[in-house]
């Protein structure tokens, strides 16, 4: 049977998002075929047709990732041009997003895994990275062509936000979680003055 392309890219769609979830709460080693399958309510078979294999099916978790993280940055930066970074910092040290990694960014979910992972999805990460810290630049940055350096504040600033969730993840709820998120948010608001 042949599927109309609406029903294939959503189809697409749902096994992506199923991916992501699973990859940022389990790993790429940790996460079957057959758990992103049932998660999105197909057949392996059916991500094997939209993605071809497992590996590729990261690169586009990847790849969808970095352009969410840079996206969301951009649509910050245009909702509250002076509040911005104070927006980002709330959301991303934020309770709901340290508490969620599988709905989360994926930063500190799937840094690892990356580095791990197959040379594809490591290089759609270095550009969606570069590009997201271009737009976490304080002050902004306009976008350069590929390959241009990145402000020295945006990659402070993706690797502070990272940085703090990651730590703050791993020592779970309580005093020592809430230390880590304020003095984080403090360093990027003191880092943002002047």
């Amino acid at each position: 049977m042949r599927y109309s392309r609406e029903h294939s890219e959503a189809t697409r769609k749902r096994i992506l998002g199923a991916a992501a979830r699973l990859f940022r709460e389990g790993g790429l080693d940790g996460t079957g075929m057959d758990a992103i399958a049932a998660a999105a309510g197909v057949t392996s078979g059916a991500i094997y047709r939209s993605f071809g294999s497992k590996d590729r099916l990261f690169e586009a978790v990847v790849q969808d990732g970095v352009e969410r993280l840079a996206g969301g940055i951009g649509r910050l930066r245009q909702a509250a041009p002076s509040a911005w970074p104070e927006a980002l910092t709330g959301w991303y040290l934020g309770a709901q997003h340290v508490a969620a990694p599988g709905q989360g960014c994926l930063l500190p979910s799937l840094t690892q895994d990356i580095a791990r992972g197959p040379a594809p999805a490591r290089q759609r990460f270095e550009d969606g990275l570069r590009q997201a810290a271009r737009a976490a630049a304080i002050p902004p940055q306009p976008a350069p062509g590929p390959g241009a350096a990145v402000p020295p504040s945006g990659w402070a600033t993706l690797a502070m936000l990272a940085g703090a969730v990651l730590l703050a993840r791993a020592v779970g709820p309580g005093e020592t979680q809430s230390e880590i998120l304020a003095a984080a948010a403090a360093a990027l608001a003191a880092g943002g003055e002047g």
